[in-house]
């Protein structure tokens, strides 16, 4: 019988077990977002990563991400709609930035946490609201912890306090998520952002009250490379579209 407990045990442990998100080695890379919601992850000191984000109406995002230490992160992004097509770029009005520290290291008593603040919105500026069709983060808070499940399996969940608040809904947000690695470079990548800060106003919210529900498939090149196939609004959260989103990202990462 104790035999029998003790190779239960043992199986449990090697199918189901906690890895930190610095790994001694590079099959896990670091995961600092997973679609618009960040991670606890943060790059490591000496790193960067270049990204460029296709989204519908033409929009363009780019990115760029350093490592200055390794529990403190600092992002820069800037892009526009109607980038590829016809007639005048509609560009963001100004860079967005991004921050964040690892407050917390992820342990086996202990998850990772993270706190930043993020101004950069997705899926185009609307000025006349002075927002994003997605609220940026603002300032936020999440927390993440990572498992071995024949690959790596993270979850993830946060609070947000957007500063885009034209539109009259200050409420503090909530969003949650996981990534899932499979052989070949391949991950699983979903998110749901409850959109409290998008559902109050008839006239000026965007939301409609179901939140936000990502999905995305990451494949992990090589050298560094990346490509992210994006599925954007699964719920049909919009007022203005009844269609699911699709973006491409191409992301580019490596130590100076």
């Amino acid at each position: 019988m104790k035999i029998k407990i003790l190779f239960i045990f043992y199986l449990s442990y090697n199918i189901l077990y906690f890895h930190p998100v610095y790994p001694q080695n590079n099959e896990y890379p670091i995961l600092k977002e997973l679609i618009d919601t960040p991670t606890a992850g943060s790059l490591r000191k000496g790193t960067f990563d270049v990204g460029l984000r296709m989204y519908p109406e033409g929009g363009v995002l780019s990115e760029m991400s350093i490592g200055l230490m390794n529990r403190v992160m600092a992002s820069v992004y800037y892009g526009g709609e109607n980038f590829i097509g016809e007639g005048e770029v509609n560009w963001n009005p100004q860079i967005g930035f991004e921050m964040r520290i690892r407050i917390i290291e992820e342990s086996f008593a202990f998850p990772a946490v993270s706190i930043g603040f993020n101004s950069q919105g997705y899926g185009g500026y609307r000025k006349s609201l002075k927002r994003y069709m997605y609220k940026s983060k603002g300032f936020y808070a999440v927390v993440s912890r990572n498992y071995y499940l024949l690959g790596n399996l993270g979850l993830h969940v946060g609070a947000n306090k957007s500063l885009e608040k034209e539109d009259k809904d200050k409420d503090i947000n909530i969003f949650i998520g996981f990534d899932k690695g499979f052989p070949g470079g391949l991950e699983l990548l979903a998110e749901y952002d409850f959109a409290f800060n998008d559902n109050e106003n008839e006239d000026l919210s965007f939301g409609k009250g179901n939140g936000y529900l990502n999905s995305a498939l990451k494949w992990s090149v090589t050298g560094g490379f990346s490509v992210t196939f994006i599925f954007r609004n699964i719920a049909k959260n919009k007022k203005f579209t009844s269609g699911v989103g699709r973006e491409i990202k191409i992301s580019y990462v490596r130590n100076f």
